[in-house]
């Protein structure tokens, strides 16, 4: 358990909002509005100084630290910590650079279980008084404490003024993860040789690379692969406006014309956050960032951490997948605690669960919501790309639009952006790569989500803008084995290559168009397993089929007559990459499947995220 110090400054700044959805950014279309905030961040854990410039009690840091007043940015810092942690944020009132307002500040830790004298609510307590620095006078300051008792997320603001300071920005996300000791608690700990158990049962579908940091709660079914905060809030860009030129506002004329997300609107919610580390920075302290443009590969499970820090209600509704709500406001979902003894990882098959589409956030709340961006190639590719029913294939009907009008044709901006040179692609470029691309003329797939009250996915009325952000899902880094298919059974006229995901095919309904009667393939690759464990592998044939592993043929079922099914027992590692190819030569009315069996696997085709083509 470590004791984590972070310090944050209370000042003002500015903020560009777009008014259109023009990419990269044009400046001549930015509107500029006054915001507060905090600035600064982690200062040090346990007796480790990660910023040794956030010591606000050495005089040769007073400069740079009163520098930063005017610097506020959206949203503040994240502050995070780990079940058991004792986490400090000591508050310094730089005072505000652009307005000469001089307001006391408070942090109010949003949900956090303290005393009442650290509770940030300045009407029963007490603020912070701005520093008002003379060259060498050290800032007053307040350390408040939470103690992180269980894992969830939550939200920080200041309370003074609350009705203005958290709608000027004075905001930010505080995540508290599971620790190794609260995870063993309860039943979820890793072997000696790196495998994660749950109550002393392997679960193999969770890597042994994962930590204790990927798991929203002391649970096994909030493993997730990455995460990401969507902080929701918005601007009413009269009320800030007011507080710049000294006006008097009445909150109750609230009416936001901009809405946020991580303190950007679209289409800024889609480039690299300013606050993002660089990919050289310590990856302990870089997992958790504001980045709003959600880029994961297919197969992974991601989370996403909602909070609702303005004044209205949000329904954000989530395009292509039906979430698993696992959480709410740092409470674990008491649907998934009855399942905490489970050990199938399937997304969709407990039978007691919380699941939707559209997650109705109120002011203050947070939800954590688990999603498996799961395959959807076996149901939507064949009509996408061949077509299907008598009904010409969406690639096909796609170009005869283009042919029509070009500009129906959106360009989906890809990520990572490079601000300076937007890469784009469309669904003509995929349906147009080679077949035998991994992509399967199918990915990347692209998914908006986005507040659900459309008017609110506007910038001061101009549409697209406000509460959207957009999901990339790539092709699965494995995605199966590259076939190669020959219109003879020698293995020399070959007609197509294709990635098939895995092997299990009756040719009676499954052989391709370009092969004739009798026609061969090979299909060659990588085997790769996120944990060491023993598997049967069973061949079952009608026809000749063989299995080589790393070169050395293990399985083999030989003409219509033999016994149709061959096994061999296999231990796998999990840091060990095997080659395997399979071979078959038969006709339309034989069959082939790749099968696996262990002691936590069920008897299936071995499937597409242990494969990988070469």
């Amino acid at each position: 358990m470590a004791v984590r110090h972070y310090v944050l400054l209370a000042t003002d700044g500015k903020t560009k909002l777009p008014t259109s959805s023009e990419l990269p950014p044009d400046p001549t279309t930015e509107v500029e509005v006054l915001i507060y905030g905090f600035v600064g961040g982690l200062y040090r854990i346990d007796d480790k100084v990660v910023n040794e410039n956030l010591n606000w009690e050495d005089r040769k840091n007073f400069d740079d630290l009163y520098a930063l007043k005017g610097s506020a940015y959206l949203p503040s810092p994240i502050v995070w910590g780990e079940v058991g942690d004792k986490i400090y944020i000591t508050l310094i009132n730089l005072g505000m650079k652009y307005v000469n307002i001089m307001d006391p500040h408070t942090v109010h830790m949003h949900g956090a279980h303290v005393a009442t004298q650290l509770d940030g609510f300045p009407e029963m307590s007490f603020a912070v008084p701005m520093w008002e620095f003379n060259g060498s006078n050290k800032p007053e300051t307040l350390t408040y404490y939470f103690y992180a008792e269980h894992p969830g997320t939550l939200m920080y603001h200041c309370h003074q003024e609350a009705s203005e300071h958290v709608q000027m920005g004075m905001y930010g996300a505080l995540v508290i993860y599971p620790s190794y000791k609260s995870l063993a608690e309860n039943g979820i700990r890793k072997d000696k040789r790196g495998r994660w158990l749950n109550n002393g049962e392997v679960v193999s579908d969770i890597p042994c690379s994962a930590t204790n940091r990927n798991f929203a709660y002391n649970n096994i079914h909030s493993f997730f692969n990455k995460e990401y905060i969507m902080l929701l809030s918005d601007i009413d860009q009269t009320w800030h406006d007011s507080v710049l030129n000294g006006a008097n506002f009445n909150p109750i004329d609230y009416k936001p014309n901009f809405w946020l997300v991580n303190g950007r609107p679209f289409p800024y919610s889609l480039l690299p956050h300013p606050q993002t580390l660089s990919d050289s920075s310590d990856p302990d302290l870089a997992q958790l960032n504001y980045e709003s443009y959600v880029h994961v590969k297919t197969g992974e499970n991601f989370l996403l951490r909602m909070i609702n820090i303005s004044y209205q209600v949000i329904p954000w509704h989530i395009h292509g997948w039906h979430f698993r709500v696992i959480g709410k406001d740092s409470h674990i979902s008491p649907f998934l605690e009855m399942n905490h003894t489970s050990n199938d990882m399937s997304h969709m098959k407990h039978p007691v669960t919380e699941m939707g589409f559209t997650c109705t956030i109120g002011s203050g709340e947070t939800y954590d919501l688990l999603i498996n961006a799961e395959n959807k190639s076996p149901i939507y590719r064949k009509y996408i790309v061949k077509g299907q029913n008598c009904i010409p294939s969406v690639c096909r009907q796609i170009h005869e639009l283009k042919a029509h009008d070009p500009s129906l044709i959106a360009e989906i901006p890809t990520e990572p952006i490079n601000v300076l040179n937007i890469n784009t692609t469309n669904y003509i470029d995929i349906c147009d790569e080679p077949e035998e691309s991994p992509n399967s003329n199918f990915f990347p797939q692209f998914y908006p989500m986005h507040n659900h009250d459309d008017y609110k996915v506007t910038n001061n009325g101009v549409y697209p803008g406000g509460q959207l952000t957009y999901i990339q899902i790539d092709a699965p880094e494995c995605g199966g084995l590259m076939g190669s298919y020959y219109a003879n059974k020698n293995f020399t006229d070959l007609r197509l290559k294709r990635l098939d995901e895995n092997i299990s095919f009756n040719w009676k309904t499954d052989r391709p168009q370009d092969l004739g009667e009798i026609f061969s393939v090979r299909w060659t690759g990588k085997l790769k397993l996120p944990i060491s464990q023993r598997y049967k592998l069973q061949l079952v044939c009608v026809g000749d089929g063989t299995v080589k592993l790393n070169g050395k043929e293990i399985l083999r079922v030989k003409d219509y007559y033999s016994l149709p099914v061959d096994f061999e027992m296999v231990d796998f590692e999990s840091e060990n990459e095997y080659k395997i190819e399979v071979e078959y030569v038969g006709n339309s009315k034989g069959a082939i499947a790749l099968l696996w069996i262990s002691s936590t696997k069920v008897r299936e085709a071995i499937p597409s995220h242990n494969l990988y083509p070469i």
